[in-house]
């Protein structure tokens, strides 16, 4: 073992060990490079050991000057790898049905249903289930029938209330009616509100499109009516506008309440 100063250190292209890490031929001055020799990188002052082949002096070196350093980096390099797996771990793990990131992207997909009118099977198209994939892989999607009978019906209800409440606060209620005919030729009644709210401000909203197989009777539109003033807790007489047909006057006058033809 000597101790040399002039000379370059040059690693081992073909090494498999990791005690490599910490050696290197040596290369002196402009000469060729001397693979029977190795220097030790650690070494302040470079410690050249002879090479012939295997690294059981070099292990020997490092075991006896270096155990303490190179088991400190072991640890650091386990703990490294740990918080690798850790951090692998999270980010594919799904993400619970409970979880409040899922419920957020859950409501934001229904939210997506009803203000574009979209169909719950929208969930079972490769590009909708692709999009979300990438934009949170954890996610899983539920069925259409978790849309379609239970958070589209808790939604309703939520905004039900909600609608309620306002107009019980309301200064002033009148509702709008109107019958119609879909593509497939069946009967249709919509009714509307229009109201004042406690703030002064106008709001309107639609409170139910009934089919009615019967016909548009003044009595029957007027029984739909009624039924809507007793489902939304109104004033049992309130105002009605729609347009001046014949059933609708029947129905106004069914009702017991004014008419306001437009």
């Amino acid at each position: 073992m000597a101790c040399e100063e002039s000379f370059e250190i040059v690693p081992n292209k073909k090494a498999k060990s990791s005690v490599w890490n910490h050696f290197g031929f040596l290369k002196e001055n402009d000469g060729p490079v001397n693979k029977t020799r190795v220097a030790c990188k650690l070494c302040p002052v470079k410690t050249i050991l002879k090479y012939s082949g295997n690294t059981t002096n070099l292990t020997d070196h490092l075991r006896r000057k270096y155990s303490k350093f190179l088991k400190e980096q072991s640890e650091s390099t386990s703990s490294d790898a740990k918080a690798v797996t850790v951090t692998s771990t999270i980010f594919s793990a799904k993400l619970p049905h409970s979880s409040s990131r899922a419920k957020a992207i859950s409501g934001a997909i229904l939210q997506f249903m009803v203000k574009d009118l979209r169909p719950f099977s929208v969930v079972q198209n490769s590009g909708f289930q692709n999009l979300l994939h990438v934009l949170e892989p954890r996610y899983t999607i539920p069925s259409r029938q978790h849309f379609s009978d239970k958070a589209l019906p808790e939604l309703y209800e939520k905004k039900k209330t909600e609608l309620k409440s306002n107009l019980a606060e309301a200064v002033a209620v009148a509702l709008t009616t109107d019958g119609w005919t879909s593509r497939a030729t069946e009967s249709y009644v919509t009714i509307a509100c229009n109201y004042i709210d406690k703030e002064w401000k106008l709001q309107s909203n639609v409170l139910r499109t009934r089919c009615l197989p019967e016909s548009h009777t003044g009595v029957n539109i007027s029984n739909v009516l009624r039924e809507a003033v007793h489902e939304w807790n109104l004033p049992p007489n309130p105002p009605v506008v729609t347009d001046n047909a014949s059933n609708m006057t029947v129905a106004a006058e069914e009702l017991g309440t004014c008419l306001h033809a437009v």
